[in-house]
């Protein structure tokens, strides 16, 4: 049984998180980009993707997932994710995503790794 996808977007310390609830298909490639570039256009050069209550993505579902990553390259922000199953870390890995974002068990482990500062040169 599928189960509709709800985005849930708020602000965290570092970052704007876009919670993905249910499916991960094609049906929500406008609520996810537009969770995104809303995002975005508040000021967000942080986007973190928790996938933690996704119960299924497609491949349709993660083509949406990389346009968004490969956005937000071109544009210079940094996109996280964390939360996903070890089956979709596998699909991520096999397709190449986890080449292309900081994946994360949890939020609070991704958003720590956004404070910890870099040793001095």
């Amino acid at each position: 049984m599928s189960s509709a996808l709800k985005v849930v977007t708020r602000s965290a310390a570092s970052a704007s998180v876009i919670e993905l609830h249910g499916d991960v298909n094609s049906d929500g490639d406008a609520a996810i980009k537009g969770a995104y570039r809303d995002a975005v256009t508040g000021g967000a050069t942080t986007i973190l993707f928790n996938l933690s209550k996704t119960e299924y993505i497609n491949t349709s579902g993660i083509s949406v997932l990389i346009a968004i990553v490969m956005e937000a390259k071109k544009a210079g922000q940094k996109i996280l994710v964390c939360g996903v199953s070890p089956h979709y870390k596998k699909v991520f890995d096999l397709v190449r995503f986890s080449v292309y974002v900081t994946m994360f068990d949890t939020e609070d482990a991704a958003l720590a790794s956004l404070a910890e500062t870099p040793p001095a040169s």
